[in-house]
């Protein structure tokens, strides 16, 4: 009898931030990466923005956690939208190479423009 495992190699990229901000502030985005596969990754790379971390080998069940910062200035788009990507090496034992694994996530945040109207009467 021939016992065939059967390998679930995930990449799971998670992404938390603000909902609001207004011009000036300074936003920190929250970045896990996790392996919630059954196979070991190896050489995960997280870029974010201008933000790039070799995160490198992520073991069967463990995460890692960075922060992406952005100032909010005047040429900041309304909405302020951005996405993490994430990928992963992992050695596939049906054709004995490796392949790559990827996964991304997105976060959004309202610009406040806040503003006074003065009347005169």
């Amino acid at each position: 009898i021939a016992v065939l495992d059967i390998m679930h190699q995930r990449l799971n990229v998670l992404k938390f931030g603000p909902d609001y901000a207004m011009v000036g502030d300074i936003v920190i985005f929250s970045l896990w990466v996790q392996n919630t596969g059954d196979v070991p990754l190896k050489n995960v790379v997280l870029v974010d923005g201008c933000w790039e971390w070799c995160l490198g080998d992520l073991d069967i069940g463990q995460e890692k956690v960075r922060y992406a910062i952005f100032l909010i200035t005047c040429a900041t788009p309304d909405t302020f939208c951005n996405v993490a990507y994430a990928t992963a090496k992992y050695w596939s034992c049906v054709d004995q190479c490796k392949r790559t694994l990827n996964d991304d996530a997105s976060a959004c945040v309202e610009i406040v423009h806040p503003s006074l109207d003065l009347v005169k009467v």
